[in-house]
């Protein structure tokens, strides 16, 4: 098997979703001819010190390929959040300053051991050709192109999760972050200079980026394991209606929008089912939390709030669901969120709304055929019912899934893409 190397922050036992990404390489790639050497933070050691007497290099290898875990130091914004300065004027300006350097060295980077240990690696094998720097953090790529500078025949590819200066969610309009979103665009323009390509997760986010940094952009989406869905048979209480929304609930998201229509739906309903929503992880959010809360409050007991839990939990609750709920993140296209292939996994009826009208709405209602396009509020209601209904008369809503998209989107499929853009990249460099 040919070896390549990648560098990820997130890796198990992360318990952030960006870790599974990573990790579905590491797990098959190997079916489709590479040797994966993953590069990572040892998050074990970081979570829990007390525990964890960890002595290094910490190397794991196993049939599927091999884990190198270095150390996570404290970032200069933890170092002064430990001298009390967290939410002081001394305190941001510490962040700001974090944010200004790791665009020019790599010694503030907490996760810096990331490029000793690659560079070793190389070294010591040098039939490494190909490198996968797995972002965000963005200074993964900086790591990747120092490391491409050092081994001339490397051929490296970033794999954007999300897009950086092009991004357009959650951008602060202040001077001082226009400075440091500035020094990123220069960044990132100087540092993928020298990548071959890159993939992300959307054929938007692929224009968006291929349109500033210049380089071919492939789709690599994200994805469900298959096997984390090989779960009993659960039996759903007759007299009552589950849906389930999982992660983080963003301000662009019209979540008062749904409730609109969820309260016009309970009204006619309330006397035949107890309609009941399911929202897991939302406490995780402090902002978004406090939001939801307030939009609910007069709900009571018909709507439940979960802090962050395990994916093994989370799959479980979403399981044990009618109908899960997805929601665009307001005008922006693009956006396909890992919870969507989670979603996907379970093969329930997935309600988008409101839509992006895009990829979103694409997959679940064009491709997957788990869902259908809602335009406006009247065909949202109507929509609900029908599954209502359904599970009144005990009769099952008709499916008409279509297993190859749903297959498409497992983690395996996606990983054998990825082998494919491998296979197609050139080795050698002009």
């Amino acid at each position: 098997m040919e070896k390549i190397l990648i560098i990820s922050y997130f890796f198990p036992p992360s318990r952030f979703t960006a870790a599974s990404r990573p990790f579905a390489w590491f797990k098959y790639l190997h079916l489709f001819g590479y040797y994966p050497i993953i590069v990572t933070v040892d998050w074990e050691a970081y979570l829990e010190p007390e525990k964890v007497a960890t002595k290094y290099p910490k190397v794991v290898v196993e049939k599927e390929g091999e884990v190198h875990f270095v150390p996570l130091h404290p970032s200069i914004k933890e170092q002064a959040s430990k001298l009390g300065f967290k939410a002081s004027p001394i305190g941001k300006a510490f962040t700001f300053l974090e944010l200004v350097l790791q665009n020019f060295s790599l010694a503030v980077l907490p996760y810096r051991e990331l490029f000793a240990v690659s560079d070793q690696l190389l070294s010591s094998n040098p039939t490494i050709r190909i490198l996968i720097a797995s972002a965000n953090p963005y200074p993964l790529f900086f790591i990747a192109s120092r490391l491409g500078a050092r081994y001339p025949h490397l051929c490296w590819i970033a794999d954007y999760r999300d897009d950086w200066s092009t991004k357009r969610l959650n951008r602060q309009s202040s001077y001082i972050y226009k400075l440091v979103y500035s020094l990123e665009a220069r960044s990132e323009r100087k540092w993928l200079a020298s990548s071959v390509c890159f993939i992300s997760v959307s054929e938007l986010l692929i224009q968006r980026i291929a349109a500033f940094i210049a380089k071919p952009g492939y789709l690599v989406a994200n994805g469900y394991f298959e096997e984390d869905y090989l779960l009993p048979t659960l039996q759903k209480e007759l007299n009552t209606f589950v849906i389930c929304y999982s992660g983080t609930l963003y301000p662009e998201q019209d979540l008062e929008r749904f409730l609109d229509v969820y309260r016009m739906v309970r009204k006619d309903y309330q006397d035949r089912i107890s309609i009941e929503l399911r929202f897991i992880g939302a406490e995780a959010y402090p902002p978004g939390a406090r939001r939801l809360r307030a939009a609910v409050q007069d709900l009571g007991s018909l709507v439940e709030v979960y802090p962050m839990v395990s994916r093994e939990k989370c799959i479980q609750l979403e399981a044990n669901s009618d109908m899960l709920l997805m929601m665009a993140y307001g005008s922006e296209k693009g956006i396909p969120t890992s919870k969507l292939f989670q979603y996907i996994g379970h093969r329930i009826p997935i309600m988008v709304y409101p839509g992006d009208d895009d990829v979103i709405d694409a997959i679940v209602s064009d491709e997957t055929k788990l869902g259908q396009r809602l335009c406006g509020r009247d065909q949202a209601i109507s929509f609900l019912i029908a599954h209502l209904e359904a599970k009144l008369s005990t009769t099952p809503y008709p499916k008409v899934i279509d297993p190859s998209y749903i297959y498409r989107y497992s983690r395996r499929a996606q990983t054998e893409l990825l082998a494919g853009v491998l296979r197609s990249i050139s080795l050698v460099k002009e």
